[in-house]
C-alpha cells in the first residue's frame, strides 16, 4: 500500500544497498530496472574473500537475500510462473553486491569487517545507505569488546543504516549474543512463523 502513495518514496529508487553476504545473481529478471533498458539494479560487486574464485554467488544465500530486499517480480515476462509472485521490500533500490564468503558460503569475521569497511569506503559513490549483513559469529560475545560488532558501529557512525540478522537461534539461552545483531546500532531482523510451537 505505502508503494503506491506518489510522495512516499519508499521503494528504494535512487538508494543503494549493500548486501554482505555470498554475492548476487545480478542477471536475473527480479533484479532488473523497470523500463526498456533491462540494465542490472545490482551496480557492483565486490569480493573480500581470499579463497573466493569470482564475484559470483555460488552458494544462493546473498541472491535470495537481496531478493527478499530488493526483488522485483513484475519484470518477468508474460507466461513466467514467477512473475509478479515475489516482490521485494524496496524493489527500485540499486543493490550493490559485497561477497565476503569463499564459494561454499564459508567467511571469517575479518572477510565480513574488510566488506563493511569497502561499503563505508564507496557509500558515495554508489549512494549506499543501507547496508544489509544476514550472518552471525560462530562465538557469542559482548557488543562492547566484539570487533565484529566495532566495524557495524564504525560503519553507522559513518551514516549508513546497518541491518543485521538476530540468527537463528530461537530460544537458547545465549540467542542475543552474537554479532552484529546483538549491536544496539544494527536494526536486528528476525522472524517466526504461525506453525511455530510455544
Amino acid at each position: 500500500e505505502a508503494w503506491n502513495k506518489p510522495d512516499a518514496n519508499v521503494t528504494g529508487k535512487n538508494v543503494g544497498v549493500a548486501v554482505i553476504d555470498t554475492g548476487i545473481a545480478g542477471q536475473m529478471k527480479d533484479f532488473e530496472e523497470k523500463g526498456p533498458s533491462k540494465a542490472s539494479r545490482v551496480v557492483a560487486s565486490v569480493v573480500t574473500n581470499p579463497y573466493a574464485t569470482s564475484a559470483k554467488d555460488t552458494y544462493g544465500h546473498g541472491t535470495h537475500v537481496a531478493g527478499i530486499i530488493a526483488g522485483n517480480g513484475t519484470e518477468r515476462t508474460n507466461g513466467d510462473l514467477l512473475q509478479n509472485k515475489y516482490i521485494g521490500v524496496a524493489p527500485e533500490a540499486d543493490l550493490v553486491s559485497v561477497k565476503v564468503s569463499d564459494d561454499l558460503g564459508n567467511a571469517t569475521v575479518l572477510d565480513v569487517i574488510y566488506g563493511l569497511q569497502w561499503v563505508v569506503d564507496f557509500k558515495s559513490q554508489y549512494n549506499i545507505r543501507v547496508v544489509n549483513l544476514s550472518l552471525e559469529s560462530t562465538t557469542p560475545s559482548s557488543y562492547k569488546t566484539d570487533p565484529l560488532d566495532a566495524a557495524v558501529e564504525s560503519a553507522w557512525l559513518k551514516g549508513l543504516v546497518v541491518v543485521a540478522a538476530a540468527g537463528n537461534r530461537g530460544s537458547d539461552a545465549d540467542a542475543v549474543q552474537y554479532a552484529p545483531g546483538n549491536d544496539p546500532y544494527a536494526i536486528s531482523v528476525g522472524a517466526l512463523d504461525d506453525q511455530m510451537s510455544q
